[in-house]
């Protein structure tokens, strides 16, 4: 099936909504925590895979952040009922952009648990793995892409190839740690511009 096709199959099947409604704490705390466990894991990726060096302070930092996060939902959370405040306050956001983006973070958070076995000593090797489990969960998560990109008027040939124009910026025609290194911000995001026109 061709990319744009299942995008517009796949967007026949969404549910919507006219606002989101939620505890806007409880949903911002749960943010900030996702993204500072989600830099944690970009700089441990570089390092893995680029040999870039591990800032420690940044690290430290990032987990004091979270630790704030985590602290100030426990003291909450223990003080109100969450089923009676949990669609308490209007969050001023398209409700279609934000289903996309949290239904991706969470399905690659379904990714994550999928590898977890290796991390306390388990083996995680291609033919030891759940392969229908996550083969659905990227399939899941180009469903969530195809309600964004609709949400945005974006177009799925034009991404990907203005993807790919990025990369051969960063890289020439084939991967090189230099590039993933010292990435041009600037050409980078001039190339992804075009996106817009």
């Amino acid at each position: 099936m061709e990319i744009t096709e299942f995008a517009q199959k796949a967007i026949r099947t969404e549910g919507r909504i006219e606002q989101v409604r939620t505890n806007r704490q409880l949903l911002k705390n749960a943010v900030v925590i996702f993204i500072k466990a989600a830099y944690i894991l970009d700089v441990l990726k570089k390092n893995i895979f680029y040999g870039k060096p591990v800032d420690s302070s940044a690290i430290i930092n990032t987990l004091d952040a979270m630790r704030g996060a985590l602290t100030h939902d426990v003291d909450n959370i223990t003080s109100i009922k969450l089923d009676e405040s949990i669609q308490h306050d209007v969050i001023e956001i398209d409700p279609r952009l934000f289903h996309s983006i949290i239904g991706i973070a969470t399905e690659a958070a379904e990714l994550l648990e999928a590898i977890y076995p290796a991390l306390e000593g388990g083996r995680v090797m291609n033919h030891e793995v759940d392969r229908v489990n996550i083969l659905e969960e990227f399939g899941d998560i180009n469903w969530y892409q195809a309600v964004g990109i609709d949400t945005l008027n974006g177009d799925w040939n034009q991404i990907l190839e203005t993807i790919i124009k990025k990369l051969e910026a960063r890289y020439g025609d084939k991967f090189n740690r230099e590039g993933a290194v010292n990435r041009n911000l600037n050409k980078e995001r001039q190339i992804l511009n075009k996106m817009e026109s």
